[in-house]
């Protein structure tokens, strides 16, 4: 699975040892978000710094919420405009 190395590379950055379950459910993540179109978010989590479990709980809350809504609802992070199609100023994480 390609999402290894970069699941590998996300846990690198931290002093948390993670176990192989950890590496792999953090892997399939990307791939399901990549795959409903979420990757903007895969590119943050593999682009941020310090602040990276900040962003694996936002990673793992739109996964939970793209699953709870079985990709029937346009998930959307940071949009540029909403439903509507006008401009959001301060967007939000994610947009339902």
């Amino acid at each position: 699975m390609e999402y290894i190395k970069f699941a590998e590379s996300v846990f690198e950055r931290t002093k948390y040892s993670p176990l192989k379950t950890d590496i792999i459910n953090l892997a399939e993540n990307m791939a399901f978000l990549n795959e409903i179109g979420l990757s903007k978010l895969n590119k943050r989590l593999v682009e941020s710094g310090r602040k990276v479990w900040d962003t694996i709980v936002e990673h793992n809350f739109a996964c939970d919420l793209a699953r709870y809504h079985a990709k029937k609802t346009l998930i959307d992070y940071e949009p540029d405009e909403d439903f509507t199609g006008s401009a959001i100023k301060c967007p939000p994480v994610l947009s339902v």
